[in-house]
C-alpha cells in the first residue's frame, strides 16, 4: 500500500470538504445578513 498516494487522496479530500464547507458558510452568513437587513427596513421605527 503506497502510503504517500493515500495520504495525498485524503488530503485532497479535506481540503474540498473544507472549500464546500466555506461556500455554504458564505451562502448562510449571506442569507442571514440580507434577512436583518430586510427585517430592519420593513420594521416599523417606534421612538
Amino acid at each position: 500500500m503506497d502510503i504517500i498516494l493515500y495520504i495525498i487522496k485524503y488530503t485532497f479530500v479535506v481540503a474540498i470538504g473544507a472549500e464546500l464547507l466555506y461556500i455554504l458558510w458564505s451562502i448562510i452568513k449571506l442569507a442571514l445578513d440580507k434577512a436583518q437587513v430586510a427585517q430592519a427596513t420593513t420594521a416599523p421605527v417606534e421612538e
